[in-house]
């Protein structure tokens, strides 16, 4: 989804076969990285193949999009790429070890709350750290409606 906006402004501006070569490493290395992964992980080798193909490309795609299209600096795409990753980490790891074993529907909506709430708490923290004024700017524009 962080692609998709860099992915339209390159298609927009005509810039598909600057970037070609672009994809087609990004296929390449997805296919050799599944290959490489699966031998040692199975299908879990597949989809980190997947994850780390697709995840390149989009650092990438930000960067060509910023660099060459928009004629700005990629850093705070990138950064707040990398901040989103953060998140998703972070997230996952306390999702992972705070999960118990759930057996019950209503067990698994309990803890399916618990956990969207760590995780708005984890994605707000993270972003107070990095982008404060972002998170005040949010705060005065809802508390005024």
């Amino acid at each position: 989804i962080a692609r998709l906006p860099a992915q339209q402004i390159i298609n927009v501006a005509g810039h598909f076969r600057e970037t070609r070569s672009r994809a087609i490493i990004e296929a390449t290395s997805c296919l050799l990285l599944q290959l490489i992964f699966v031998r040692v992980l199975g299908l879990n080798g597949v989809l980190i193949g997947v994850s780390l193909s697709l995840g390149w490309r989009c650092v990438d795609i930000l960067w060509y999009a910023n660099k060459f299209i928009l004629m700005r600096s990629p850093k705070h795409s990138v950064l707040r790429l990398v901040k989103a990753a953060i998140i998703v980490c972070i997230t996952s790891y306390t999702s992972i070890i705070l999960l118990p074993n759930i057996e019950t529907w209503t067990q698994w909506v309990s803890w399916a709350f618990a956990v969207s709430f760590a995780a708005f708490i984890i994605m707000f923290i993270i972003n107070l750290i990095f982008e404060p004024k972002r998170i005040f700017l949010y705060a005065q524009k809802l508390l005024r409606r």
